[in-house]
């Protein structure tokens, strides 16, 4: 035996059960800017369907303030999909943006905000300007849940 009797392993199960408990659950939000409804709703219905929890925007703007109130609360997303045409302010831009408030708030290069762009023109040039001004990777539209 293991020298466990009934009421041991009784009180060891209670102890894990209560530490289960206390584990933190973390839940994966991402951050989806796109200005096309179509395409948003398409993302929103796929991040659903993974059981991810998003925040939507419509434009780079928009996504430099929601960025901003989450850095101002202590909190990340765990990956911005930002696409790269848009009205108002682009991906590029809004990305440089980004990354001009991580160095406001002191985030470290270690803890920076993952950024993909996505568009339905990716080339070598798209991917070059897109490491250049602040994106992480680049992705091409449409995009499926396998993607």
């Amino acid at each position: 035996m293991l020298g466990l009797n009934k009421s041991n392993f009784h009180k060891a199960a209670l102890a894990n059960a209560n530490q289960e408990k206390q584990k933190p659950t973390t839940k994966q939000i991402v951050m989806l800017v796109e200005d096309n409804n179509f395409i948003q709703l398409a993302l929103q219905q796929q991040l659903n369907q993974l059981g991810v929890e998003y925040e939507s925007c419509y434009d780079g703007e928009a996504a430099v303030e929601m960025m901003e109130s989450y850095l101002e609360k202590g909190k990340m997303f765990d990956i911005i999909l930002m696409d790269l045409i848009m009205p108002k302010m682009n991906g590029y831009k809004a990305s440089q943006a980004i990354r001009k408030l991580e160095k406001k708030f002191k985030v470290t290069d270690s803890d920076k905000q993952f950024i993909c762009g996505y568009s339905a023109d990716v080339n070598f040039n798209t991917e070059k300007v897109c490491f250049e001004n602040g994106l992480d990777d680049i992705i091409a539209k449409p995009m499926s849940k396998d993607t």
